[in-house]
Parts: C-alpha cells; sequence; structure tokens
C-alpha cells in the first residue's frame, strides 16, 4: 500500500549507507531466429526474426536491414527496410518477415545474407555492430547439377586387346 511504501522511505532516512550501487543496463541489439535459424523456400515458405534492444536509450534508435536480391522482406526484392525503436518501445522485440524470391535459376540449396546497421542520437547505440543472418534458401526449379554425362565410350587401350576401360563424355548444361 502507498502507506507501507511511505513509512519504509521515511525510515530508510535514518539508515547508514552501506554502499553505493548503480543499476547497469547493457547496451546491445538481441535477435532471435524462429527455431534457432532463418529458413525460406522459393515455393512460398517464409520465416521471421525479431529484434529488440537490451536496454533503453536516449534517444530513437533506427535499425536498417538490408536483403541482398535473393530476399524480400516485405517491400521488394533487395529493398532494406528501417525499424524505429524509441525509448518508449526500446524493450518490445520487433518482428521481420524474410520471405525468398522465386526466380528461374536452378540453384539448388543456397544461402543469402541480411545486413544490419544501427544510427541513433544515443551515442552508446550508434554504429553499434550487429552480425549479418544466413538465410538459407530452398529452391523450386530443379536440382543443380554441374555436369551432364553425355555419352560413355568403351575404350580399347593402344597395343593390347585387354584393358578395356569406359571413357565418360561430360558437358555442362547452358541456359
Amino acid at each position: 500500500s502507498q502507506a507501507v511504501r511511505q513509512a519504509l522511505h521515511d525510515a530508510s532516512d535514518h539508515l547508514p549507507v552501506v554502499a553505493d550501487f548503480e543499476v547497469y543496463s547493457p547496451i546491445g541489439v538481441s535477435i532471435t531466429e524462429s527455431n534457432g535459424n532463418t529458413a525460406v523456400s522459393e515455393n512460398g515458405t517464409t520465416d521471421s526474426y525479431e529484434v529488440v534492444l537490451d536496454s533503453v536509450p536516449t534517444s530513437n534508435v533506427t535499425v536498417d536491414i538490408t536483403p541482398d536480391g535473393e530476399l524480400d522482406l516485405g517491400s521488394g526484392a533487395g529493398v532494406a527496410i528501417t525499424l524505429t525503436f524509441t525509448p518508449a518501445n526500446a524493450l518490445a522485440a520487433q518482428t521481420v518477415s524474410v520471405s525468398a524470391v522465386d526466380d528461374l535459376d536452378v540453384e539448388g540449396l543456397h544461402f543469402s545474407s541480411l545486413q544490419h546497421s544501427v544510427a541513433s542520437g544515443d551515442a552508446d547505440y550508434d554504429g553499434f555492430p550487429i552480425s549479418p543472418i544466413s538465410v538459407s534458401i530452398s529452391d523450386n526449379d530443379g536440382t543443380a547439377t554441374s555436369s551432364v554425362l553425355l555419352n560413355e565410350v568403351f575404350v580399347n587401350n593402344p597395343g593390347t586387346d585387354s584393358n578395356l576401360e569406359y571413357v565418360e563424355i561430360l558437358g555442362t548444361p547452358s541456359s
């Protein structure tokens, strides 16, 4: 109750000071990937991750997130988005939705990355480093191959009628 709080406050004026202390709030930006990673597919499977500040800044903090051309964060392929944290919402996680661009390239399972940069009038947060996020992308355009068997030839080595071998003629697929 308010009366109890006031009584404790009034009594504390008569107690000796034992130690000075300061509450420490770590400066940082935390990223939490769903299931510990970020994985999307060209067939429409999306994923997301959360971004939150570890302490309340003295002024607004912006986190720019830049995908490469293989990813879309809701503004188009390769288009960056900005998250804004204010002193009022700094400790509330903001969600970033990630989707793959459905191209026609046969790439198999491949990887892309999301880059982060931080700007703020709060010197502790301005330029704070955030590691990029690696995103695995499942392709829906077939299996990537580096070569294709064009023909196999049975060869007789010169000067002998034994030691017959098969020779494979490989080629690289072209678009």
